[in-house]
């Protein structure tokens, strides 16, 4: 296969997520047509390992052509809305679970098959984070090399003055939402790895779900008291 046949190949391997829940009993779920987890983890490794070569030679590129590098922090940044984190638990984009033909919520699944079911989720997130690894010791030159001094909880206040106010025009898709905080993440040097989503859900849940930007109004206004006392 071409470098381009290889890619794809893999790329439909992180795409997917495929459930059909099963009536056996030793395998209550079958993932993106694999029979077991051991089928699984060898499928995913017959169409990472060729990707590898494919991944190196696009990260030597870059180092010549920016325009390459940020297309291809670009399309890594798409990829990593595919896989997440609510609750604990891992999430995918794409994630479709049938029974007989039937959809089936996966609130609905049984303790052993939600558990299979996350096993699945975590080798296939694995396999990306593997890959994703190969571009992050070059730093793309960012807009502004500043970064936010407030804690998870701080930040998630931010995120959601922007989301949920008329500060910024944002999307309401829930992924859609979650590329946002990865964009936010990278403008302002933030570890794009926490699950803010989630966090941003339990941060307005709070008794005092504006502390944190009560706390910088203040500062702002004590400011404006300051320019005042200036121009006097």
């Amino acid at each position: 296969m071409n470098q381009h046949e290889i890619l794809k190949e893999y790329l439909t391997a992180l795409y997917r997520a495929e459930v059909v829940v099963s009536d056996n009993p030793s395998e209550p779920l079958y993932f993106n047509g694999a029979d077991s987890l051991t089928d699984y983890r060898i499928h995913l490794l017959d169409v990472e390992l060729p990707a590898i070569a494919c991944l190196r030679d696009i990260r030597r590129k870059e180092e010549e052509d920016n325009v390459l590098a940020v297309s291809v922090r670009e399309a890594l940044l798409e990829l990593q809305t595919i896989f997440g984190e609510e609750d604990g638990h891992a999430t995918h984009r794409y994630l479709t679970i049938t029974h007989e033909g039937m959809p089936v919520e996966r609130e609905y699944l049984d303790a052993t098959e939600r558990e299979l079911l996350e096993e699945y989720l975590r080798l296939q997130q694995a396999s990306f984070l593997r890959q994703k690894k190969w571009f992050e010791s070059r730093k793309i030159p960012l807009p502004f090399p500043g970064t936010l001094p407030g804690n998870d909880t701080d930040i998630a206040e931010i995120m959601a003055l922007h989301l949920h106010t008329s500060l910024a025009i944002t999307p309401d898709n829930k992924y859609r939402i979650k590329e946002f905080i990865l964009y936010f993440c990278q403008v302002w040097n933030l570890p794009a790895e926490k699950d803010y989503y989630t966090l941003i859900s339990h941060t307005l849940a709070r008794p005092h779900p504006t502390a944190y930007l009560e706390k910088l109004l203040k500062e702002l206004r004590e400011h404006i008291e300051l320019l005042d006392r200036k121009r006097k």
